[in-house]
């Protein structure tokens, strides 16, 4: 229940000032909530105390109050200056009530460890110093009445000391959390950066063939649930082998990056286009039927045709398209696509093939 309860935002990252935070609140609101459920009945049934027996009721009453908001707003900031303010207001009015119970001066403690842990150093120490200001000039004005010079001067050093560690202390562990969200973000970036390197080719700066098997299985798998249509284009440069012989790798590699500037240029953007390997690249085209395929394929053919690539070669490509139609599987339509892409080639290439073409062939 309380597990349920005291649980953290799941959109709060785990290591983060804001996570700590959170459980700070929530294992001190459990300790808090049970100390003054017992004062409170110990001072009604045996002090007799009954001031203090109201103040720590309403105590408990504010910090169920601020739970349940911070439960619903999720605003931790909003959260921790509530229960600092309240402990600030419970520990004045303690110290006053509690004159003839010196060690109750004990509790002050808490205010410090909590607004350096919850409102940072430089908040932390505006709110211990404001409050420091009050509770000293409340010593000094009971010296030789309710306590000795010696008692107020040890009760003053020992919280001024334990406030110079917690600020030590809290100003390191910022530092660190700093550090530490750099560390992530940048390991993120960097995690980001790998992902887009393992599906991107390095020479075309397009989608290898991993992205295009994932995409393919993705739309396939939405085609046979919606009945869609799409279809895929395979293409390839008409003797590309002769550029390398010719002209060598390096111009090869940028015939390539040419080729690849021409097809973006006339396809949607919508369409995904890939490099399948080598000299060959494929397309695939959502929403598209056969007809519309071999439209965009001829459009393309010509425009290759048309490209001014700085190189004298084919400047030609041949084309293999399939459509899903009721093909069992994306291996079938990309086995389709690579038939009619062979049946373009033994027609002499620069030409459009598809399904259809298969049929007349056989």
């Amino acid at each position: 229940m309380l597990k349920k309860y005291f649980k953290v935002p799941e959109n709060i990252p785990k290591y983060s000032a804001e996570y700590a935070k959170y459980q700070y609140i929530f294992g001190f609101s459990l300790l808090f909530e049970f100390v003054m459920f017992y004062f409170a009945l110990y001072n009604f049934f045996i002090t007799k105390i009954y001031t203090l027996t109201i103040l720590e009721a309403i105590s408990f009453i504010l910090l169920t109050g601020i739970l349940i908001d911070l439960k619903k707003r999720e605003n931790i900031l909003h959260a921790s200056y509530a229960v600092v303010i309240l402990i600030f207001l419970l520990l004045l009015a303690f110290d006053i009530f509690a004159i003839k119970s010196n060690y109750a001066f004990l509790w002050n403690f808490s205010l410090p460890l909590t607004a350096y842990y919850l409102l940072g150093s430089k908040r932390g120490t505006i709110v211990t110093l404001l409050f420091y200001s009050f509770f000293f000039y409340y010593i000094m004005s009971i010296i030789n009445q309710d306590i000795t010079e010696q008692a107020a001067v040890n009760i003053i050093l020992s919280n001024l000391i334990f406030t110079g560690v917690l600020y030590t202390y809290e100003s390191s562990r910022e530092k660190n959390f700093k550090m530490l969200n750099l560390l992530l973000a940048n390991e993120k970036h960097l995690s980001a950066q790998f992902k887009e390197l393992s599906v991107i080719d390095k020479l075309t700066n397009i989608y290898n063939r991993v992205k295009l098997d994932e995409y393919l299985e993705t739309i396939y798998k939405r085609a046979t649930r919606y009945k869609e249509e799409f279809s895929i284009m395979i293409i390839d440069i008409d003797h590309f082998k002769d550029v390398n012989d010719t002209y060598g790798h390096l111009v090869g590699d940028e015939i390539l990056i040419k080729f690849t500037q021409c097809i973006q240029k006339n396809i949607r953007a919508s369409d995904i286009l890939g490099r399948w390997g080598g000299e060959e690249f494929m397309l695939i085209l959502p929403n598209t039927n056969c007809i519309e395929a071999r439209t965009l394929a001829e459009h393309l053919r010509i425009s290759i045709e048309k490209f001014n690539f700085n190189y004298k070669f084919s400047n030609s490509a041949s084309f293999g398209i399939a459509t899903f139609t009721d093909e069992k599987s994306e291996a079938k339509l990309i086995e389709t696509a690579d038939h009619a892409l062979y049946a373009a080639k033994e027609s002499g290439r620069n030409c459009v093939k598809s399904k259809k073409d298969l049929k007349t062939t056989i």
